[in-house]
């Protein structure tokens, strides 16, 4: 017992690494009469710096209380008490319930920080958090597990500012972790490290990118995972050797109508402005005769204000989300950049380019890309697809219910007629409903007879979908083909029915009816 009464010292028991922990930690070790440890986190080689006479006790499996009544009433005893913890106490352990416990007893507390795995990690990787021009902020944050994740502090909200994240006690989620990040708009490309206890003997580093994480096997706990955004920035110098600044140097080439509402809002639409040189504000007439000479241009529009005067001020233009321009708003603080029409038509894109160049956060919330799947728009614009028209909405619904979603791959003869489709129409019901249908697909070279013969026949309920030579090549046919020969395709119908599909498989191979051949894909989801 100290002049002041009872103390328990929790002492940080740095990454692993015995050499790590601080010399005030390894004094009070060598002086303690009692040791509770935490458990395999805490290496056992630690425990050899205390005395023959100092009690060690494994508080693995013991409740807070018992832990608590052990200390307390050792410390009150006279005894030196450390409570030795994991890395730094101050990061996901359990001190803040322990110190209000041992207080409420009378017992005073004392930290000793340790370095935490946090920073072992990055030591072995000889890299660092910020970046000269690059992310100047680190998150260290975790997902939701036994433990919530206030919305607030979503994955998503902190991946978009770019900033240097470390994820603890998420190593089981990898598949998480990638849908959750690349929908906030990182790159695929994005460096991403994963730290396996670090500095102790066992250590594993596997170094990936964003689009290449997958689940490492025999790694599902005592890892980091870091998403390194400045690993990819090269030659940067910091100011303090007389580097000179690039920052906000990201240029896009987008050609936007930017509109302030009021303005209060000037000042972030110049700064939008400064990422996109070919922008031009509207200024001078009223904000309807603004909005209206937009519209007219098919330029993607930006507001800066409010979103229901936003909401107002296109409501009597909006007409079809195939031809309406993509429109965002950006609140004018400048922090929060919002797809609002057009999300799978360039406005998600444009929201997570504005917040990228200027530090907002991109707000998307259409259904695909805010659970991480796909729609037929990215699909369409990943492969080289032309939509033709039709009900695209069949196929994203279908996609977002988690429900099979089902192609039809379609090809002809010369000089095909409306009945022919009609006829082959009805044989593909012998299979399977119309209305299960979310999209027809067909060669590149028939699409504008597909736009007469079978666009009027099926757009109601379905999109109909072009798909050019170069991507038919790269998917299977199963059943012979005339295309082989007089073309050099592997097929028509069935590579079209895959092609359409984000991972794909036959549902029912190629049929021939009259002039037309058709195949049934599906993606079960």
């Amino acid at each position: 017992m100290g002049a002041c009464g009872p103390k328990v010292y929790i002492v940080g028991a740095g990454p692993g690494d015995p050499e790590l922990i601080t010399l005030k930690g390894k004094k009070l070790l060598e002086q303690a009469d009692l040791v509770v440890y935490a458990g395999s986190l805490v290496n056992p080689e630690l425990l050899e710096f205390c005395k023959a006479s100092c009690v060690k006790v494994n508080s693995h499996g013991k409740r807070l209380e018992e832990i608590v009544d052990l200390m307390s009433s050792e410390a009150k005893s006279g005894k030196l008490v450390v409570r030795l913890a994991s890395g730094d106490p101050s990061l996901y352990g359990s001190l803040k319930e322990m110190k209000e416990e041992l207080e409420s007893k009378g017992v005073a507390v004392e930290v000793v920080p340790g370095v935490s795995s946090l920073f072992a990690g990055m030591a072995t990787i000889r890299e660092e958090f910020t970046v000269p021009d690059g992310p100047q902020s680190l998150v260290v944050t975790r997902l939701s597990g036994k433990t919530t994740v206030r919305p607030e502090e979503s994955l998503e909200r902190f991946a978009a500012t770019g900033a240097s994240i470390a994820l603890f006690l998420s190593a089981h989620k990898m598949d998480e972790i990638k849908k959750r990040a690349l929908k906030a708009g990182l790159p695929p490309e994005t460096p991403v490290v994963i730290a396996y206890k670090a500095s102790w003997p066992e250590e594993r580093v596997v170094e990936t990118t964003l689009g290449e994480l997958r689940q490492v096997e025999d790694i599902t706990q005592s890892a980091i995972i870091y998403i390194l955004p400045g690993r990819l920035l090269k030659g940067k110098r910091s100011y303090l050797y007389g580097g000179k600044s690039t920052a906000n140097q990201s240029k896009y080439a987008d050609s936007v109508c930017i509109i302030p509402v009021s303005n209060a809002g000037e000042e972030t639409a110049e700064k939008i402005k400064e990422s996109f040189p070919n922008a031009e504000i509207l200024r001078g007439k009223s904000l309807s005769e603004r909005v209206e000479s937009a519209w007219k241009a098919k330029q993607p529009i930006v507001f800066v204000g409010p979103l229901g005067v936003a909401v107002r001020l296109v409501l009597p233009f909006v007409k079809d989300k195939r031809s309406d321009p993509p429109v965002v708003v950006v609140d004018i603080a400048g922090s929060f950049s919002v797809s609002l029409i057009g999300g799978h038509h360039g406005a998600n894109k444009l929201a997570r380019r504005i917040a990228s160049a200027i530090g907002a956060v991109p707000v998307i919330t259409t259904g695909t890309e805010v659970l991480g799947l796909p729609s037929i728009e990215e699909l369409a614009e990943e492969r080289g697809l032309e939509i033709l028209g039709g009900n695209t909405k069949s196929f994203n619904a279908r996609v977002v219910n988690r429900k099979p979603v089902y192609s039809v791959g379609m090809g002809w003869r010369k000089d095909v007629s409306q009945k022919d489709i009609e006829t082959a129409l009805s044989h593909i019901e012998k299979y399977i409903g119309l209305d299960e249908v979310s999209v027809f697909a067909v060669p590149l070279f028939k699409r504008d007879a597909a736009k007469e013969v079978l666009l009027p026949l099926v757009g109601e309920r379905s999109c109909v979908v072009a798909v050019p030579e170069e991507v038919i090549s790269r998917f299977p046919s199963l059943s012979p083909s005339r295309a082989k020969d007089k073309l050099g395709l592997p097929g028509v119908a069935e590579p079209c029915a895959l092609a359409v599909l984000p991972d794909g498989r036959l549902f029912l191979k190629k049929q021939v009816v009259g002039r037309v051949t058709f195949a049934i894909g599906v993606w079960d989801g």
